[in-house]
């Protein structure tokens, strides 16, 4: 049995309260803070740490989440990581193998599989897979799959577009549909919507590209 502290006193000292109910169908799992991991039937090595972290995980097994409503929804997700309040949030059954660290990172996304977000609000409504996204709202809006991105707002618009590297600030900022840009630097690519194939390296790089495809600028 897993004990929390649920805030309250007793004759001066901390009350104890189960997080789990004693369950002898499933193994090693721990939760700390009201709700967290409570769920759980026969789902294994489940970590939750926080109000509402994991707490509808049932038969999802190797999760970590860490803050209060981490992996809130999932059920029987796997080999999931949620670090940071809303992190992964609204993850379902359909989203494994995926990795989330900071405030709401992917935390509207409710599918996808093996992408890693670093950053407030990045992957934020993510339902692709194999995405990086490292930086505050970096692909916050991505729905395809095969993009990386780095730095502030990198990728913040793409929807649809897919095997996109967008590295720097705000690079690829305005891209939606796009496919197979790489911008790298300071605002590369920064106003292309539509346009693909193109390739821009440093500051500001082909910022005046926004329908083109098949352009290299260096």
């Amino acid at each position: 049995t897993i004990v929390v502290h649920d805030g309250s006193t007793a004759g001066g000292f901390p009350l104890l309260q189960s997080s789990l109910e004693v369950n002898l169908t499933a193994t090693a799992n721990y939760g700390i803070g009201t709700g967290a991991v409570d769920s759980i039937t026969t789902g294994d090595y489940n970590v939750g740490l926080g109000e509402n972290a994991g707490t509808a995980i049932t038969t999802g097994s190797s999760n970590v989440a860490i803050g209060d409503n981490a992996l809130k929804l999932a059920t029987t997700s796997g080999n999931n990581v949620a670090i940071g309040s809303s992190a992964l949030e609204s993850m379902v059954s359909a989203g494994t193998n995926n990795t989330a660290v900071g405030w709401k990172a992917m935390g509207s996304s409710t599918g996808g599989t093996y992408n890693v977000a670093i950053g407030r609000e990045c992957l934020l409504s993510n339902t692709g897979t194999y995405n990086t996204a490292v930086g505050s709202f970096a692909l916050q809006d991505n729905t395809s799959n095969n993009n990386v991105a780095f730095g502030y707002q990198a990728g913040i618009a793409n929807t649809t577009g897919y095997n996109h590297v967008a590295v720097g600030y705000q690079a690829l900022l305005a891209n939606t549909t796009g496919v197979q840009n790489v911008g790298v630097g300071h605002s590369a690519l920064k106003a292309v919507t539509t346009g693909g194939s193109n390739t821009s390296i440093g500051q500001s790089a082909g910022q005046s590209i926004t329908t083109g495809s098949n352009n290299v600028l260096i």
